[in-house]
């Protein structure tokens, strides 16, 4: 099966789509109330810009503070990972799964990362912080 999927060619992803909660459509009402009041409601398409702007800062940079390291350190610069290291390539990697992935680490679900650094990392990451990243990660270009 690795041969198999190894051989594979990486595909562009469409852009990702926020998905909306339950919870969300009681904060639809207010957004309603705050529209007819003059005040405007954020578009879906320019949030789901923000985060892969958010995500592709946070790829490159990390964030220092909290010390959360960069992607860019050892998945790659375009996500072409590293594997002599044993970091996998991310780049075109459907959000969905990197955000599964991401919270797994995070929740220690998952541990098989070298020296659990992903768990470290992970953990001090937020959940938008984990959408961010997975978002700008799926579009990658392959």
């Amino acid at each position: 099966l690795a041969v198999y999927y190894n051989k594979q060619r990486i595909t562009r992803n469409e852009l990702p789509v926020l998905m909306v909660d339950e919870d969300e459509d009681e904060d639809e009402d207010e957004e309603e109330m705050e529209e007819s009041s003059g005040e405007t409601a954020i578009d879906p398409a320019q949030q789901v810009q923000d985060l892969i702007t958010q995500g592709s800062d946070l790829y490159r940079n990390g964030d220092v503070e909290r010390e959360v390291s960069a992607c860019i350190a050892c998945h790659g610069p375009y996500g072409e990972g590293n594997e002599p290291a044993g970091f996998p390539v991310l780049k075109s990697q459907h959000a969905d799964y990197l955000i599964k992935t991401l919270t797994d680490f995070k929740t220690g679900a998952r541990s098989d990362s070298p020296n659990n650094m992903m768990n470290l990392i992970a953990k001090k990451m937020s959940e938008e912080e984990i959408q961010a990243v997975s978002y700008y990660i799926s579009m990658m270009k392959p």
